[in-house]
């Protein structure tokens, strides 16, 4: 609480003064809060449960704990991400290479799906919203890298925005792309994502459950979309 401030003129400053003076939204953050800051503690004790199974010397051969150790280190293995390079990504560079129009973009966004890369919309099931009985495969607005619409929209993280170019650009470098083609092609995938964020819902949107709910029978999503 705030004890400084009266009630009767800002209550919310009343109430919560204290936190959030004390509990800054961190720079890299849209939002914070007491459930972010227990999904950050989360990933923390998550990533110590990762490094010590990764660590494990005696853990049997595909136990959970050898299986999910296997893989986080394969995942930090910089040395061998080093070597191998891109020839991970060449199969889907080339995939993207071939892409020549509009029409080809929605079979190729299936295939990302297929083998979890989430382009461009999210993808999840649960409880239908208004039939608990059932489950509900949800489809949700996406293909933003910055952690939220505003970022694109709002003149606060104008700067931020041009560091984002500034990292498009040095990784596509880094690919190998000439520094003025990198130069260009991030300028356009910045102009790109700021049409994706204009035409996405704000959060306060999203809480509208109602507004958000549009259950489509399988065919008909089909022929749709």
């Amino acid at each position: 609480m705030d004890l400084t401030t009266d009630p009767n003129a800002d209550f919310y400053r009343y109430a919560t003064g204290h936190w959030l003076g004390t509990h800054p939204v961190p720079e890299d953050k849209a939002e914070w809060g007491a459930f972010r800051e227990l999904q950050e503690g989360n990933f923390q004790l998550l990533r110590q449960i990762l490094e010590e199974s990764a660590s494990d010397p005696v853990a049997a051969p595909g136990s959970p704990r050898r299986l999910v150790g296997d893989l986080f280190a394969s995942a930090m293995d910089t040395d061998l991400l080093e070597a191998r390079g891109l020839s991970p990504l060449t199969f889907w560079l080339g995939r993207i290479e071939q892409l020549r129009q509009r029409e080809a973009i929605p079979g190729f966004l299936a295939e990302l799906h297929r083998v979890g890369f989430p382009g461009l919309f999210g993808m999840y099931s649960e409880a239908d919203k208004k039939d608990s009985a059932h489950y509900a495969l949800y489809l949700t607005q996406g293909g933003l890298s910055l952690p939220d619409r505003e970022y694109y929209l709002v003149d606060t993280f104008r700067e931020l925005r041009e560091r984002y170019r500034t990292h498009v650009a040095s990784m596509l470098t880094l690919s190998g792309t000439d520094g003025a083609r990198a130069t260009a092609a991030a300028g356009t995938i910045l102009d790109l994502e700021v049409r994706l964020a204009k035409a996405s819902r704000s959060r306060t949107e999203l809480r509208d459950e109602e507004r958000n709910y549009h259950p489509l029978p399988l065919d008909r999503l089909e022929a749709e979309y």
